[in-house]
């Protein structure tokens, strides 16, 4: 059974208003759970990941769960946490 990954953001500085967008001064950032084959990787990444550190990954995920939210855009492509969604397909989640 495929489980869903937490898709976040940046989480706001204390002076910031809550749930502000204080980055890219746009519409509040919000949490939401999406299927992993939901998410797509970019077009272009900018670090490749070896397989030996995508099982790193994937063995941290199996004992300790996702502590990191993978962060994605409107559309569903991944913009960090590109590691964690390898991990998580090896781990079939």
């Amino acid at each position: 059974m495929l489980q869903p990954v937490a898709a976040a953001s940046v989480v706001a500085p204390p002076a910031a208003p809550a749930g502000s967008n204080w980055r890219l001064g746009g519409p509040p950032l919000q949490i939401s759970y999406r299927r992993v084959d939901a998410l797509t990787l970019p077009a272009r990444l900018v670090r490749a990941h070896k397989p030996k550190q995508v099982t790193q990954v994937a063995a941290s995920i199996a004992e300790f769960g996702f502590i990191e939210p993978i962060l994605v855009d409107a559309k569903g492509v991944v913009v960090a946490c590109v590691c964690s969604l390898l991990a998580a397909r090896e781990l079939g989640v």
